[in-house]
């Protein structure tokens, strides 16, 4: 198309004239025209062949019925996603690395702490089982009777223990299981179980049955025997500290820090050392503390002297004696001789010299108030115990106390008596582990409580029997008696 120059109307690009106007198109006009109009055209055509290119390169989207077949990957766009995919990836890698670089970095606790810190873990532990054997290495006495120096040192020097005990906490269920060895030969055992409702106690030497005793049993004897009848299943509620207010306000840092104390100065990182758990081994860190008979006897009167003075724990002990005595009251087991009243004043009258103590100490150590009031001399008597204590300790990763070895040596002087002895004691723990406690078969017992006169004599010569028994064919016990122990 072009303009007529007169009218500026559009007119076809061969038109002679203008439609509009008349007007009539000279030779030059025509020529000027057709070439405007044919760039014009080719502008166009470029645009529209950009556009149309444009519109291919886009990638097609996948409708719920297309497959991956009918569509043309396009690399360029694949390539930007795993180019993101791959940033994101390495950028959560450097993130955890910086976290656990720093996080790990976390400063290692002293000897002092781990130690304090493994043993609050234990006395947090719901259940405890632990087994140990102790030994006495050496031992030499010297009296007046150089014989029985020489029987005493045979036989204490070849005796030995092995104690296993598990306690649960809540069921408030105990059990020790002792056995008694010579020259590693049993001499005998010794089973002891405690729950709530009784006690059994089993010695082979003794009789082949455990003898048990309940606790409504001892209770009923008292009552028998001075008419009192205690409701003692009520008083159970006094064992747990969780219903205590003022015992979860005691502030143990105190404490805690008397006990660092003492750790620092005397206690040594040995490092990592491989330790025979039972039938498995473990790489433990082991810590030794070394100390004697006056700084244990100097720490427990620090620590005394820290709970006298602490007002919190006096309120806990009051707190005590509080729920202690209404229970009493409720159950009506005050002593016939008072009255209610009268008991609840003898309770104020308890408290009363219980502060009139706490002020009377003073800012004196309750070590010298004591030994004080005896009129004795704490370095004679230091003097007369030479006892050197050493506990290697081995603790896990997770602050666990799994193994102590202690050995203990003891020197002592006593009215002209010299003895001396080393102990050692190995004990492995287990905490917070399943426990197998024995099934007590109440039809297979021997309840002392409610035996006769008569049936009680009886035991007690089946028990001389027994003794005798056992004494003649256990082989350490003949060489005992035959005198070959002293060889």
């Amino acid at each position: 198309m072009k303009k007529c120059p007169k009218c500026h109307g559009e007119c076809m690009d061969d038109a002679k004239s203008c439609p509009l106007c008349g007007y009539e198109f000279t030779d030059q006009e025509n020529k000027i025209q057709t070439e405007e109009s044919l760039k014009a055209d080719s502008s166009d055509t470029v645009e529209t062949n950009i556009e149309s290119n444009i519109e291919e390169t886009q990638e097609p989207v996948l409708d719920s019925g297309s497959s991956a077949e009918d569509v043309t990957a396009k690399p360029s766009n694949r390539n930007k996603f795993i180019v993101f995919g791959a940033a994101l990836l390495g950028l959560i890698v450097i993130i955890v690395i910086c976290l656990n670089s720093v996080l790990g970095k976390t400063k290692k606790m002293s000897p002092e702490d781990t130690v304090i810190e493994a043993y609050k873990e234990m006395s947090k532990a719901k259940t405890y089982h632990a087994v140990s054997e102790v030994e006495f290495e050496t031992f030499d006495m010297l009296t007046q009777d150089v014989y029985t120096d020489n029987i005493a040192e045979k036989v204490i020097q070849d005796l030995s223990f092995k104690v296993e005990y598990q306690y649960h906490k809540e069921n408030l269920q105990l059990q020790a299981d002792i056995d008694i060895l010579l020259r590693d030969t049993s001499l005998t055992t010794i089973q002891l179980y405690l729950d709530k409702e009784l006690v059994t106690i089993q010695i082979p030497l003794l009789h082949d049955k455990p003898f048990l005793i309940t606790w409504d049993g001892v209770f009923n004897k008292i009552k028998e025997e001075t008419g009192e009848d205690i409701n003692y299943k009520s008083y159970l509620t006094l064992f747990d500290l969780e219903n205590y207010d003022t015992y979860n306000a005691i502030e143990f840092t105190n404490y805690e820090n008397i006990f660092k104390t003492f750790l620092t100065e005397k206690i040594e990182d040995i490092g990592k050392a491989t330790v025979e758990l039972g039938d498995k081994s473990s790489k433990l860190s082991r810590y030794t503390l070394t100390y004697d008979y006056e700084d244990s006897i100097t720490l427990i009167a620090d620590i005394a002297d820290e709970i006298l003075k602490d007002e919190k724990v006096k309120a806990f002990i009051f707190e005590v004696i509080d729920k202690a005595s209404s229970l009493v009251i409720e159950n009506e087991d005050y002593p016939e001789y008072l009255t209610e009243e009268e008991f609840t004043a003898s309770i104020q009258e308890l408290k009363d010299e219980y502060d009139s103590y706490i002020e009377s100490l003073g800012d004196n150590s309750i070590l010298s108030e004591i030994f004080g009031y005896e009129g004795a001399d704490l370095n004679e008597i230091f003097d007369q115990m030479n006892v050197v204590i050493q506990q290697d300790m081995y603790v896990d990763k997770n602050s666990h106390l799994k193994k102590v070895e202690l050995t203990q040596t003891i020197e002592q002087l006593i009215d002209g008596m010299v003895m001396s002895m080393t102990v050692k004691a190995d004990t492995i723990y287990d905490l917070d582990s399943k426990l197998d406690f024995i099934e007590v078969d109440r039809d297979n017992v021997v309840d002392i409580l409610n035996m006769s006169e008569q049936e009680l004599e009886d035991l007690l010569y089946e028990i001389q029997g027994n003794v005798t028994s056992q004494v003649i064919t256990n082989p350490i016990f003949s060489q005992f008696m035959d005198g070959s122990m002293n060889e």
